[in-house]
């Protein structure tokens, strides 16, 4: 294009687009479209006329003409870049929410979660059975023994461990059995059977009505399921000794606690076997309800297993012991 630059200053004319009259029409559809390197004009058109930017350098301004589209085209063009704005502002604010999401956590909950995931991505090496038995003394010190059976079957994607309860003077079929199926880190699926003799059973699939039914004695389904690994809310309190061992103690809050569960548990966790030392569970009210702590820890074909496990009442002073026998 051709530059033209003034002998005097300021232009004694100022520069101009001159349109025929006949082709006000096309010069008005001139409005919209994106600069060519080679400028295109329809017929008729008016060759391209440069304008002179005052500026005491004498620098020129140098027009740009635009060619026309047809509105389809310039519909088509607003409407694709309106499309890709919308996807990258959603692109972008995911990102921003996903970066507030973890900054918006503490250091102790961020070790909180991947001590947590750390403990769920644990497995059993192989399927095993263990016998042994439930002692309940309840709040009026009265006792009672069943016998119990725990039986673990692994497989490639989960693992799941049936616990089936007898009666005592009947060993053959159980009154009782609850199955929990252990994915990693998603939601434990609980599934209990109640036998009543005579034909009469009871069988209930699900999380919610699940968690909250006691299974035998102090221990409920949510208790042998270790439900409150999978709450959101997880918290490193902090590192210390107890009970001979090196502890992480960990604090893990419900989000939607009921009064007939747990609002927290604190609980001290080995660092060598990753294995529950002792936990305190809280009412909705924050006051202590329960007090588990597992006894005898062995190791059985290279992994760490608890003899026998203790659950205690703290508010109606009830207590049970569950024994197992290993079977090395």
């Amino acid at each position: 294009m051709r530059r033209i630059f003034s002998a005097a200053w300021p232009p004694t004319r100022p520069a101009r687009f001159f349109v025929p009259q006949e082709h006000l029409t096309i010069a008005r559809r001139f409005n919209a479209g994106f600069s060519c390197k080679q400028i295109q004009v329809p017929q008729g058109r008016p060759s391209q006329s440069p304008a002179i930017f005052s500026r005491p350098c004498r620098t020129v301004f140098q027009t740009v003409i635009f060619p026309a589209l047809k509105r389809r085209a310039i519909i088509k063009k607003s409407l694709r870049d309106c499309a890709l704005f919308i996807m990258a502002a959603m692109l972008f604010y995911a990102a921003g929410a996903a970066a507030e999401t973890t900054n918006t956590l503490s250091d102790a909950e961020v070790q909180g979660r991947a001590f947590v995931q750390k403990i769920l991505e644990q497995r059993p090496a192989e399927n095993f059975t263990n016998s042994g038995l439930l002692i309940w003394r309840d709040g009026h010190d009265k006792h009672f023994e069943y016998p119990i059976k725990c039986e673990t079957v692994v497989t490639l994607t989960n693992w799941s461990s049936s616990y089936y309860l007898f009666d005592a003077t009947n060993s053959a079929n159980p009154i009782r059995t609850l199955t929990v199926l252990h994915d990693g880190s998603n939601s434990n699926q609980y599934r209990l059977h109640l036998d009543f003799g005579d034909n009469r059973h009871w069988t209930k699939d699900g999380q919610t009505v699940l968690k909250l039914i006691p299974f035998a004695g102090d221990f409920g389904c949510a208790d042998l399921g270790l439900e409150f690994f999978h709450w959101p809310q997880q918290k490193i309190l902090k590192k210390e000794f107890h009970r001979q061992c090196g502890c992480m103690v960990l604090e893990s809050t419900n989000p939607d606690p009921t009064i007939y569960g747990y609002s927290r548990v604190v609980s001290w966790i080995d660092e060598e076997s990753l294995g529950i030392v002792e936990a305190f569970a809280y009412d909705v009210n924050g006051k202590k309800l329960k007090n588990f702590y597992p006894k005898n820890f062995e190791k059985v074909n290279g992994q760490y297993q608890v003899q026998s496990m203790i659950m205690e009442n703290l508010q109606t002073g009830s207590r049970t012991r569950l024994e197992f026998d290993f079977k090395k």
